[in-house]
């Protein structure tokens, strides 16, 4: 019986946010705080396809909205929506090419804070955006690696042909 590749991930979603919610909760370097639930939904997404990706969003949604008990709605729909959506296209190329996770995590956290905007227009106006959808897509493109990784160890299958000693 092999376990479902959500529940390799869920305890992993729940590490990235205690973290975000403790040690790494001011901003990094005096730049911007990253989303590390939102990193791990759109690695699950482009790893594991279209319900990973939306399952592990709405987890990371959940997760964030609940923790700042402040727009929660708003939230799980942004960080559900990148995530499912690059599940659905992930397919379409190797998700392993050195550019792919980068360019994605910056065109899904720009999608992601384009859609906060969009459903709280009054707190969040497009002066907003425009100072932190660019600075916070950077910080996500050049963290995405390492979560990307680590989510692939935990996502794939151990009979994966890039994790399997027996690749042929």
């Amino acid at each position: 019986m092999q376990i479902s590749p959500f529940w390799r991930l869920a305890p992993l979603l729940i590490v990235a946010h205690a973290l975000q919610t403790t040690w790494l909760s001011g901003p990094l370097g005096g730049w911007v705080r990253p989303d590390l639930p939102f990193l791990v939904a759109l690695a699950g997404g482009l790893l594991g396809g279209f319900e990973i990706g939306a399952i592990a969003g709405v987890g990371a949604g959940l997760l964030s909205g609940l923790g700042a008990a402040w727009h929660a709605g708003s939230f799980l729909v942004s960080r559900a929506v990148p995530p499912a959506l690059l599940g659905a296209v992930a397919a379409r190329f190797s998700v392993f090419h050195p550019f792919a996770p980068p360019f994605c995590a910056f065109a899904a956290t720009l999608f992601s804070d384009f859609l906060f905007m969009l459903i709280s227009p009054a707190d969040f106006p497009f002066s907003w955006w425009t100072s932190h959808a660019l600075r916070s897509a950077t910080a996500h493109a050049l963290l995405i690696w390492p979560v990307f990784l680590l989510v692939a160890r935990l996502v794939r299958s151990p009979q994966s042909a890039l994790f399997s000693s027996n690749a042929t």
